[in-house]
């Protein structure tokens, strides 16, 4: 028996398709043998409630007893998947409107939109311009086979919540309604920040320059070293001078095509009543089906919606005056703690970042920070731009590998060009709570935020921070 899905035929059980066909249809390999994980985009994070229901009803029935899990990237991910199982979840995925084509392999992957476009009236509607963006770049022949991974944010304001400095295309709107462009910038295990490339384009500009960095990055990306495979590094190689010149150049001719020309229309205020009535923080990501029925019923009878954030949390909007359900209402307000799969799931993870990260959430360690925890040198979390980030690692310690995290802090959030800051390459495991409590503990007796924000207290202080943890952990 075989099961076709998006072009492509996935057999029952026995056979399996090439990895890079399954990666294109977000479906990767478990550590556990026998059991994957499929990757569904949801375009600009936005969930309805029928979309709540659906996807909950999925991992009842594909995946029992296993949570939805919430990515950086406003996906959803379901883990435990079994090979005979992986057909019927990917139909149910279809029949709710959704897909895993393109969530994970070498094409466009997710484009992220900030939360609140499209449901707060203080910031500009970019979910149709993401949409454009998605279908002018699946239209080029050459986007499900580019040299690898291509990222696009777009911010709704100025505060560049999308992350806009760690994509490979990051686009902000002013309040003007034009827009500022952020160019070549990834994470990974070097990670670097992009470049501000244009300061004031109107709208009908963004689908032009698009499909130029597109086609630049796919003529010109490494296809044999993937480590040095990302649009950034075609950018060193060719020196940021020559790489803007050149990005404008085809920016212009791309400019001159009716195919990639924008109606400006594709931009606009959000309307209605709703206000933002709640932010849920998901611990570590996870969301079990039950929670999410009552969400989902929740938003039927308030009239409202909700939407995926970029730190394994969910905004959501209705009307004034409605009540949470108190399985919900815990999930408020919670603290900031965002952790990759780790050796939990992730066939690449090195450490159990997921244990760590359970330790932080238990005490509300990072106290009104923002905590990112990646598995693996990888980056996945976004550990490297986090006030407080955790990079695995192993160390040999008396002839044994220990797990260990390199501590990070006062990165900008990908909102600016501020990379965290390293205070120790190897904290043990087991010592991290204490380390950060170090950290945070140094801030508050600073005058915490109303002296410095957290990032100016790290870079004034690294020194000492670095000297203090060092101290702790002899």
């Amino acid at each position: 028996m075989t099961g076709r899905f998006e072009g492509l035929e996935f057999p029952a059980s026995s056979a399996r398709l090439e990895p890079a066909e399954a990666r294109l249809l977000g479906v990767y390999p478990q550590r556990q043998e026998g059991l994957l994980m499929q990757r569904v985009k949801v375009p600009a994070g936005v969930m309805t409630a029928a979309a709540w229901r659906a996807m909950a009803h999925a991992a009842e029935a594909r995946t029992p007893g296993s949570p939805l899990h919430l990515t950086t990237r406003q996906d959803i991910e379901f883990h435990n998947v079994r090979e005979d199982a992986i057909v019927a979840l990917q139909v149910d995925i279809a029949r709710a409107g959704f897909t895993g084509m393109g969530a994970c392999g070498d094409t466009l992957r997710n484009i992220t939109v900030c939360p609140g476009c499209g449901l707060d009236p203080d910031v500009w509607d970019l979910s149709p311009l993401a949409n454009a963006i998605k279908d002018a770049a699946e239209s080029r022949p050459f986007i499900r086979a580019m040299p690898r991974k291509f990222k696009i944010s777009l911010s709704g304001c100025s505060a560049g919540c999308a992350r806009p400095w760690t994509n490979d295309i990051g686009i902000v709107a002013l309040p003007s309604g034009r827009f500022e462009v952020m160019l070549a910038g990834s994470l990974g295990a070097r990670p670097a920040t992009g470049i501000r490339a244009y300061e004031d384009l109107e709208a009908d500009d963004i689908l032009p320059l698009t499909v130029a960095a597109l086609g630049l990055f796919n003529r010109e990306g490494d296809r044999t070293v993937r480590t040095r495979a990302r649009l950034r590094h075609v950018r060193e190689r060719m020196g940021d001078g020559p790489f803007l010149e050149e990005i404008d150049r085809l920016f212009q001719r791309e400019k001159t095509s009716s195919v990639t020309r924008l109606p400006v229309t594709v931009i606009r205020r959000a309307g209605g009543a709703r206000v933002l009535r709640a932010v849920l923080k998901a611990p570590l990501g996870d969301i079990a089906p039950e929670a999410a029925l009552e969400l989902a019923d929740f938003l039927d009878s308030s009239g409202g919606t909700s939407c995926i954030g970029l730190d394994h949390d969910v905004l959501v909007f209705a009307g004034t005056g409605e009540t949470l359900p108190e399985a919900l209402d815990v999930l408020a307000g919670g603290p900031s703690v965002v952790a990759c799969p780790g050796t939990t799931w992730c066939a690449r993870g090195i450490t159990d970042s997921r244990a760590v990260g359970a330790v932080l959430v238990a005490e509300n360690a990072p106290a009104g920070l923002k905590a990112a925890i990646s598995g693996c040198p990888n980056n996945c979390s976004c550990a490297a731009v986090a006030d407080i980030g955790l990079v695995g690692r192993l160390k040999t310690v008396n002839g044994v590998k220990a797990q260990c995290y390199r501590l990070l802090a006062g990165g900008g959030g990908g909102a600016t060009a501020a990379l965290s800051r390293e205070l120790h390459g190897a904290v043990p495991a087991g010592r991290v709570r204490d380390a950060v409590r170090l950290v945070r503990s140094e801030y508050e007796k600073s005058g915490g935020s109303r002296a410095a924000p957290f990032a100016d207290f790290v870079c004034a202080g690294i020194e000492r921070l670095s000297a203090l943890v060092a101290q702790m952990l002899d």
